[in-house]
Formats: structure tokens, sequence, C-alpha cells
């Protein structure tokens, strides 16, 4: 997302990635962490959000929950929005719980 922030600022654009620890969190709580980034970015004013898989997800949230940031847009690349057949298998098993975090089992 670094590369896509750094274009988007050569393109004229005020760009900014937000980062959240997305194996150790859940998906609620990662929605609150990129929450809190947001409001501390971007105190007023309309936003728009761009996030790759989980990070879309996580931008979706936002739009929908309550008190939601001012977003103008959201863009999402590759989100599970429907659910993930992979996660569904593959989530039960140790390795891979333990190295997606608990967030895996919110992207079934």
């Amino acid at each position: 997302m670094s590369l896509l922030a750094r274009r988007l600022r050569r393109a004229g654009l005020n760009a900014d990635c937000i980062g959240y620890p997305s194996t150790r969190m859940t998906l609620d709580a990662a929605c609150e962490h990129v929450r809190t980034q947001v409001n501390e970015r971007v105190p007023s004013g309309d936003i728009d959000l761009v996030g790759h898989s989980m990070g879309g997800v996580i931008a979706r949230r936002l739009c929908l929950s309550d008190p939601a940031p001012e977003v103008r847009r959201v863009v999402q690349i590759g989100a599970p929005n429907q659910g993930s057949p992979l996660a569904d298998r593959l989530g039960p098993l140790w390795a891979v719980r333990s190295a997606c975090g608990p967030a895996i089992e919110d992207l079934g």
C-alpha cells in the first residue's frame, strides 16, 4: 500500500497509510484501531479510504459504523466481502491461525 500511497501523492493527492496488527487483532479490534488512526489524522472533512483484502473490509465497516467518519468513497482491492472459503477451510489449522491471527475466523 505504501507504493500506491506514494503514487497518489505524486499525483497531487494527500495519501497516508494506516496499518493495523492483523495477526494480533480480531476484525472488530482492527476496525477500532483504524478508526482511531483516521480520527487522529483527519479530524474533520471528507476522506477516501482504499483497502486491500481485510483492509477493504475494515473500510466498509467504518462506513457502516456509528459514529462513521466522513467517508466520501471506499475503494476495495480484493476484499472478501462475501467471506473467504479459503479462510473457512484453512482457518481451523493451528499453523494458519498462528500465522494469520484471530481475524482469520472473522473472514470466513
